[in-house]
C-alpha cells in the first residue's frame, strides 16, 4: 500500500522539532561531490521508552553522474528533525 501526500514543505536544517508528516522526499542534485541529509526519527523501541526518544539516521549520496540525472527517495517515516543538509540536497516533508 502506497500513503498519498498532499502537501510538500521545504525543509532547512536544525534540531527543531518539525510538523506532524507522513515522510520526507529527498533529492539529491550534487555533482561534484558525496552529499547527503542527516534527520531525527522516532526511536519506537522497547528498550528506550522515554517519550519522543529519537535517532539518527544519515543518508549519503555519491556525485550525480551526467547519464543517471538526479536521484529522489522518500523515506515514509515520521520525521522528527532534519539536523543537516549538504549542499545539492534539498528535503521536504510529506503530508
Amino acid at each position: 500500500m502506497y500513503d498519498k501526500y498532499t502537501q510538500l514543505i521545504a525543509v532547512t536544517a536544525g534540531t527543531t522539532k518539525l510538523t506532524k508528516n507522513k515522510g520526507l522526499l529527498i533529492t539529491n542534485l550534487a555533482t561534484a561531490s558525496a552529499s547527503g541529509v542527516t534527520l531525527w526519527a522516532y526511536s519506537g523501541d522497547p528498550a528506550r521508552p522515554a517519550a519522543g526518544a529519537t535517532y539518527n539516521i544519515s543518508v549519503q549520496y555519491g556525485p550525480v553522474q551526467t547519464t543517471s540525472g538526479p536521484r529522489q527517495d522518500i523515506f515514509p517515516i515520521e520525521v522528527y528533525a532534519v539536523t543537516a543538509i549538504s549542499t545539492g540536497v534539498t528535503a521536504y516533508l510529506l503530508t
